[in-house]
């Protein structure tokens, strides 16, 4: 009998299959067999699956008529004959270690079940699913769901590992025929089991469908989604209220009211009336028979929502959708006789009469905020600073609010303990004008929210004596009549905090210690060792010598313990005592990894020791820490661990930088070591959500390196440029093929940190990651008084709002592809009225710098003071893109919106509407056409798509677009030429641009978009030739990077200022559904389509205005090989 059964239900998944089934046979646990469904698949999924059961006897395959994935899983779990039952999608993938850990655990503790975290997956990597990250924060071994109450949110069977003996006599089964399958399962399982184990490490990885798939969000809008879930939860309620333990029932219901029927709760506003209709008659059909108290502990946001559906007040129910959706962010608090109401929709509505109680706000409304920014030592003493305040609150002045900081030891009745008897540290108020900005709040101000605390150690002795344990640490703030406290805090990510060892007494030693859950322990230690000297003799032994307090009784004998993080490996060695002095030799080839690809935290060693029958951690002293042993590309080095104590890490040889300073120019200035396997390295700056990459040049010699990164001026195809608003880590490399190695930072230089410039308006900071590696944070070309959301509420109104009846300035005001760009409609307008010698004033707004701007214009920066007050008084605009939405024009200002293409591909309320989404886009779309007094229209199709697509009520100029003129120039043979020699295109070479638009699915999980690059480039570039250069712009909403070639084959001209005069380097141009292809027929050269997802796109994803196949001017193409052919 295996240990564990795995279940997959297979149905035309052939694209997933292999993944999800390679992701089983990796498993570091191999005793186990796969059963797979085929439910009736079309595609070649059970082929596939076929090959699997024929390789591996562990695979095996059936087969049935489609019945769904309920029936499938039930034949499958028929047929499972494993101790254990697991369930997996088979378009969803496991870690290599998911039934290692779920096994480990139940072996443990006999538990009923196992279940482990959760992260979604795309192809652009996986993150927190957000609905279980409560859940899974840590891992608890035995619990329960009437003791541990986020378990009721775990609601999916395949997370989890089973006891196929609970499991039958349980006599579980999914019902057939619905969606929501697993909650008539599972809920009841939470509460049946005898305890649950719960791990906090992935063991699910779930994979969101990309390719123009419905969203979650439209599938939501599905009547039988409503249905089903409708008909599983009543089911589940049912069960609870009749078997399960006491408040069961209620529990289960507020979680309802909390997460699963809020979900359909929040789509209304985009829903239509017969969905909304059902929504009202079976919800509240159930809530009648729901305690009236589940709402209680709802944000008071949602407490309205459902009292109006409780009294079927859908219109005002509506309104709420609406503000909540658009204004509920910047809603400030408002106080009435000692309390804090939410200013809402219909507060104060004697018509409605809702009760003030609904609208009275708690916990979750007014939550405790505290950034802990450093711990350092000060003489003896521990230092602790940041800030800390009530969201909502504000601390405006000296005295708005009172911030303390208490050390606490772990144990019951914690709050109340807090309250009563806890160690306050001395605590003082610290003026911070950067807090508000920092805080991203929109709506109070935070000056005055820093605080400074000290403690003495000695402080920690209870009754005169050391006792060793842990305190936690907790910062309280009173604001408004208000009390939060926090024991978890936001760190910077420029300056994570680092362990401070506080040796006061030859009795103990005391260490602020950062924890992994953002907490902060004081770690009081009595008995304890440090290293204080090492060194490499020879190749093959690290000599440690140190002390050992208070002093062993063990004969001069104990052992020093190394456990590796990665597989709990175990080796000794002899500690030779002497004394309060101890000397120990380690055998370095023992302690090399066995697989040199190891990532380098899991081999690493942590030390510890045991002498006269005690285990004692090891600490590091700073005269010992960094020491390095061994040669070639591995070496082992002492370092400390989160906890900062003793660990050996083995790595790659890495660069240390030991000098950084800024220069007035804003260049970083670096220098240190350099390991010789790097040979002539460059240095690479590469930001950590988008990988893009900027590199540098390295000068070295005698084992040293030095570099500087003009970080206020990156070279590029629009000129020099600041460094994008971000975090940028800083990397060396071999070359442009090899891999990335981090610069660490020595620790003289940390503690420096973090180093700070601003260039232009514009803030950079050296800073350093948990692990050492350098880090450059750069913020937006915005001053403090203007930078976050509650500065720039303050400048709306004051420089904009309030400035809107002064006199207008006679000046333009220009943006393209809002403030990203010079170019376009707006800079052929530009450059017409400079060469008319118009006698106005010229303004471009850019955004943090993005784009340079010629001598006859001024550039301003978006968002900040001037830019509100220029749309309060210029008397006309020229855009190529939305305007902003706080913007309203004046009657007496001219607004002309060029816009940036031909509409071949669905826009505005055309797209909308094809993703139900069309009144939401009504709302928010009226008050920004009202500002298109003006529109160009390219063309005699595009008039009346326009006037459609965006409801647009001002003129329509069909004039045709003024940056197209350059295509047509006398001139344009002399530009071409003029403009490749710009590009570094050698001549005789054929230029092929590929520029393709962005996909709307192509999303990650903060709704960015994502290059979904289709083409094959090295198949292609096997079969073009050495003629050919491949230039490829992606479309200005795309974060990633290009994948360029080291050959320049294919070269990255997205940073070219101005796509339209890029068209006249090309040969060829090859695109997809871009407007581009318009513009470009202009020229008369060689146009191809590259449409692998043509009807995707057209029928799911986008849709289109025109049957591309009838009038794309060039062949549609759906390979690579098609492409290159045509080619």
């Amino acid at each position: 009998m295996p240990r564990i059964s795995v279940v997959v239900p297979i149905y035309n998944v052939e694209q997933y299959l292999p993944a999800c089934l390679d992701s089983v046979a990796a498993q570091t646990v191999a005793d186990f067999e796969v059963v797979m469904i085929d439910d009736g698949s079309t595609d070649a999924g059970p082929e596939l699956a076929g090959e699997y059961a024929r390789r591996d006897p562990r695979f095996r395959l059936l087969h049935q008529e489609n019945a769904g994935l309920s029936a499938a899983r039930n034949t499958g779990t028929d047929a499972a004959g494993g101790e254990l039952l697991a369930f997996l999608d088979s378009d969803d993938v496991l870690p290599p270690n998911a039934y290692e850990l779920l096994l480990g655990a139940l072996d443990a503790t006999g538990s009923d079940f196992a279940t482990g975290n959760v992260h979604r997956l795309t192809r652009w990597g996986t993150s927190q699913s957000a609905f279980l990250a409560k859940t899974f924060a840590r891992t608890q071994l035995k619990t329960h769901v009437t003791r541990f109450r986020p378990l009721i949110a775990d609601r999916t069977a395949w997370n989890k590992l089973w006891r196929r003996s609970f499991w039958d006599s349980q006599g579980y089964r999914f019902p057939e025929g619905m969606l929501h399958e697993d909650i008539p399962v599972v809920v009841p399982a939470q509460f049946a089991a005898r305890s649950v184990d719960v791990i906090a490490d992935p063991v699910y990885l779930w994979r969101i469908r990309e390719g123009g798939e419905l969203s979650i969000t439209q599938r939501r809008l599905e009547q039988r989604a409503l249905l089903d879930r409708m008909t599983a939860i009543e089911r589940v309620s049912r069960h609870l209220a009749e078997h399960g333990p006491a408040r069961s029932k209620r529990w289960y219901d507020e979680s309802l009211v909390a997460d699963d029927l809020r979900l359909h709760l929040n789509v209304l506003d985009i829903a239509d009336d017969d969905y909304r209709a059902l929504f009202l008659d079976r919800v509240n059909a159930f809530l009648d028979g729901a305690d009236a108290g589940v709402y209680d502990d709802l944000p008071a946001i949602d407490r309205l929502k459902w009292h109006l559906v409780r009294r079927r007040l859908m219109p005002e129910l509506l309104e709420v959708l609406q503000f909540q959706k658009e204004a509920l962010a910047g809603s400030a608090p408002v106080r009435v006789r000692r309390r804090w109401y939410g200013d809402y929709p219909f507060r104060g509505d004697e018509r409605l009469g809702v009760p003030a109680s609904v609208y009275r706000l708690r916990n979750a409304d007014l939550p405790g905020v505290a950034h802990l920014e450093e711990l350092r030592r000060d003489g003896d003493a521990l230092k602790i600073s940041g800030f800390a305040y009530v969201s909502g609150i504000g601390a405006p002045a000296p005295g708005s609010q009172r911030v303390s900081v208490s050390a606490l030891r772990p144990g019951r009745l914690r709050r109340v303990r807090l309250h009563v008897a806890p160690l306050r540290l001395k605590t003082t108020a610290v003026e911070r004008p950067d807090a508000t900005a920092i805080s991203r709040q929109p709506v109070r101000d935070l000056r005055w929210s820093g605080f400074e605390a000290t403690l003495d150690p000695r402080a920690l002795r209870r009754a005169g004596k050391w006792q060793a344990g842990a305190w936690e640490l907790y910062v309280v703030v009173s604001a408004g009549g208000i009390r939060r406290r926090r024991a978890r805090f936001v760190i910077d990510v420029a300056r994570p905090l680092r362990a401070v060892d506080l040796s006061v007494s030859p009795d103990a030693v005391v260490t602020a210690l950062p924890t992994e859950a953002d907490g902060v322990e004081l770690d009081v230690r009595t008995e304890w060792a440090t290293v204080r000297g090492a060194d490499v003799s020879g190749e093959d032994v690290l000599e440690l010598t140190g002390d050992v307090r208070p002093a062993p009784d063990s004969g001069g004998k104990g052992k020093l313990e190394l456990r590796r993080r990665g597989d709990l490996a175990k080796r000794r060695v002899a500690l030779s005592l002497d004394g309060l002095g101890f000397r120990a030799a380690l055998p370095l080839p023992e302690l090399t990894a066995a697989d040199p690809a190891l990532d380098h935290d899991d081999s690493a060693w942590d030390l510890g020791a045991s002498a006269g029958g005690r285990r004692l951690p090891v600490m590091l002293a700073d005269s010992a820490a960094g020491v390095a042993s061994g040669s070639g590309s591995r070496r082992l080095t002492l370092e400390r661990n989160r906890r900062g104590e003793a660990a050996l890490v083995e790595r790659s040889p890495r660069p240390l930088a030991t000098e950084a300073r800024w220069s007035e120019s804003g260049e970083l200035e670096l220098a240190g070591e350099l390991p010789d396997a790097l040979g002539a390295p460059e240095l690479v700056l590469v930001e950590s959500d988008s990988a893009q990459e900027h590199v540098f040049r390295v000068q070295r010699g005698g084992g040293r390196f030095s570099s500087r990164l003009t970080a206020a001026a990156v070279e590029s195809l629009a000129g020099p440029l600041p460094l994008g608003e971000g975090t940028w880590s800083i990397c060396l490399r071999a070359t442009a093929a090899s891999a990335r190695v981090p610069l660490k930072l020595a620790p003289q230089l940390i503690e420096r940190l973090p180093l700070a410039t601003t260039v232009a308006h514009k803030p950079f900071r050296l800073g350093v990651t948990q692990d050492d590696c350098a880090a450059l944070v750069v913020g937006r070309d915005l001053d403090d008084d203007e930078r976050g959301q509650y500065h720039q509420r303050r400048l709306l109104e004051r420089s904009y709002r309030a400035r809107r009846d002064e006199a207008l300035r006679d000046a333009v005001v220009y943006t393209s592809f809002r403030g990203r760009q010079y170019s376009d409609g707006p800079r052929a307008i530009h450059q017409e009225l400079v060469g008319r010698d118009a006698q106005l004033e010229h303004f471009w707004v850019v955004r943090d710098q993005a784009c340079r701007v010629p001598g006859t214009a001024t550039a301003v920066r978006d968002g900040s003071r001037e830019h509100y007050e220029l749309m309060a008084r210029a008397r006309y605009f020229i855009a190529n893109d939305h305007f902003p939405e706080w913007f309203t024009r004046r009657d007496d200002q001219v607004c002309v919106q060029t816009w940036h293409g031909t509409p071949l591909k669905r826009l505005g309320l055309d797209m909308a509407e094809m993703r139900r989404a069309t009144q939401r886009y009504r709302r928010r779309w009226s008050r920004q056409v009202a500002n298109w007094q003006y529109v160009l229209s390219p063309n005699r199709f595009s008039t009346p798509v326009l006037r459609r697509s965006y409801a647009i009520e001002g003129e329509l100029l069909e004039l045709g677009y003024p940056r197209t003129d350059v295509l047509a120039g006398a001139d344009r043979d002399e530009r071409s030429a003029a403009l490749r020699r710009r590009l570094g295109i050698p001549d005789g070479k054929r230029v092929v641009l590929y520029a393709p638009t962005y996909r709307d699915q192509a999303v990650d999980r903060r709704g960015r978009h994502r290059l979904d690059l289709q083409l094959d480039v090295e198949r292609l570039r096997g079969a073009v030739g050495d003629d050919t250069v491949i230039l490829l712009r992606k479309h200005h909403r795309i974060i990633d990077p290009v994948p360029v070639s080291p050959d320049s084959f294919v070269r990255d001209v997205s940073s070219f200022p101005d796509g339209t005069e890029l068209l006249l380097a090309a040969d060829v141009l090859v695109t997809d559904y871009s407007s581009m292809m318009v513009d470009f027929a202009c020229t008369g050269r060689p146009l191809l389509f590259f449409t692998p997802d043509l009807e995707a796109y057209e029928n799911r994803i986008r849709g289109l205005n025109v049957d591309l196949a009838e009038i794309a001017p060039g062949p549609l193409l759906r390979t690579t090989d098609e492409l290159t052919a045509a080619l």
